[in-house]
């Protein structure tokens, strides 16, 4: 799991919590980082 909080303003917090199953078998990650 992971949880990110972030303070936005002065009186205003975001939080955003993800959970995420990983398969046992093989599995491919495609990364896009804008340099192609």
């Amino acid at each position: 799991m992971v949880g990110v909080s972030e303070l936005l303003y002065e009186d205003m917090l975001v939080e955003i919590e993800t959970e995420a199953e990983i398969p046992d078998d093989e599995w491919e990650v495609d990364v896009i980082d804008g340099t192609s």
